[in-house]
C-alpha cells in the first residue's frame, strides 16, 4: 500500500510542478475532487499516508532536497491522495503579515482533515498565526476579504 502512495506522490508531484509553473489556477482545478466513498475500516491510517507522502516529497540526498517541495505542492498532493483514500481533506491557504518588512505578506498552505490541521514538516511555520483566506475542498472558496 505504501508503494502505491509513493507512486501516486511522484506522479502528482510531476503533474503539480508542471501545472504550477504554467498556470496556477489550472493546478488548483486539476486536483479538485470529491471524497471517495471508502469504508473507514478499509482506509489506510492517516498518519501512514502523510508519512509515505512526506518520505517522497522531503527525500534528501547529501542533505539537499531532491525536489524543491514547498507547502503548496505538499498540500495539493496530500489533498488529492487523502480525498481518494476517503478522508474529507481540505487545503487552507493563509497569509501572515511580516511586520519586519513594510507591506510584506507571507503565504502558507496546509491540510485539514475534519477541521483538524495535519502537522507541517517545517517546524518554523507550525506556530505562526497564519490567517486562512481560501479553502479548497470540492471547489475554491474565499474565507475572508484580503
Amino acid at each position: 500500500m505504501r508503494l502505491r502512495i509513493h507512486l501516486q506522490t511522484i506522479l502528482l508531484l510531476l503533474r503539480t510542478f508542471s501545472l504550477l509553473r504554467r498556470n496556477p489556477v489550472e493546478a488548483f482545478q486539476a486536483v479538485l475532487c470529491p471524497v471517495t466513498n471508502v469504508p473507514s475500516e478499509q482506509r489506510l491510517p492517516l498518519s501512514e499516508i502523510v508519512e509515505a507522502v512526506d518520505t517522497i516529497l522531503l527525500f534528501r540526498i547529501a542533505g539537499k532536497l531532491l525536489f524543491r517541495t514547498r507547502c503548496l505542492k505538499r498540500s495539493l498532493i496530500l489533498y488529492w491522495i487523502l480525498r481518494n483514500e476517503g478522508y474529507s481533506a481540505e487545503v487552507q491557504l493563509g497569509f501572515l503579515r511580516d511586520t519586519s518588512v513594510e507591506d510584506s505578506l507571507r503565504g502558507h498552505a496546509w491540510i485539514t482533515v475534519d477541521g483538524n490541521p495535519i502537522p507541517d514538516p517545517w517546524p518554523e511555520v507550525q506556530q505562526l498565526p497564519f490567517v486562512p483566506f481560501y479553502k479548497i475542498n470540492e471547489s475554491i472558496l474565499p474565507l475572508t476579504d484580503v
